[in-house]
This record gives C-alpha cells, sequence and structure tokens, in this order.
C-alpha cells in the first residue's frame, strides 16, 4: 500500500474508532508499527490532532473531522 493511502486509511480508520494501538493499525495494513510511528508523526506534522496515550492507543482530538 502508497503511503498516502495508507494515512489517509489511517485517518478514516481514527475516525471510525475511539481508540486504536499501533499493533492493531501495522496489522491492519500489513506493515510493521515502527512504520505506523512514523505515519502517526507524518499526520500530527500536517496538523492532525492526534492523541495517545500510553499503553492505551492513538485517537482523534474530539471535534477534529476529516474536510
Amino acid at each position: 500500500m502508497k503511503r498516502l493511502h495508507r494515512l489517509t486509511a489511517i485517518l478514516t480508520t481514527l475516525q471510525s474508532k475511539r481508540v486504536v494501538t499501533g499493533a492493531e493499525l501495522a496489522e491492519q495494513f500489513n506493515t510493521s508499527v515502527r512504520t505506523i510511528y512514523r505515519d502517526i508523526r507524518a499526520l500530527e506534522e500536517a496538523g492532525v490532532p492526534i492523541g495517545s496515550e500510553a499503553g492505551i492507543g492513538y485517537y482523534l482530538v474530539e471535534g477534529y473531522s476529516l474536510p
């Protein structure tokens, strides 16, 4: 899966679920957890408000939605 498609799919997944772990995303997109960490960082650097809690997972900050 190309990175742009995966980034978009990660956003869609975060919108549809309350909290998701890096391991769940890696399994869903057939990639490594490290790649998911890099993707999450890229989304944050692009201005997407992604929250995280150690041992719990990632989530979109309340009120954010894709344009």
